[in-house]
């Protein structure tokens, strides 16, 4: 699992972030955002709020599905 923490309300993939998930090719990524709509940005790649994505890490199951 790969996770970007972004500021603001509209999260973008960064550059960085895009050459890591390429070198790491995790089965998951998410983009963390202080907001809370949750939508798909790319291929396995989310954009999460910041509560959600605390709920998650809480709940290792959840992070499976």
């Amino acid at each position: 699992m790969a996770i970007e923490i972004r500021h603001g309300l509209s999260p973008s993939l960064g550059r960085g972030f895009r050459s890591e998930y390429a070198d790491l090719a995790p089965e998951r990524a998410f983009v963390v955002y202080a907001s809370e709509e949750r939508y798909p940005v790319a291929e396995s790649v989310e954009v999460i709020g910041l509560r959600e994505m605390a709920r998650m890490l809480g709940n290792p199951a959840a992070l499976r599905s």
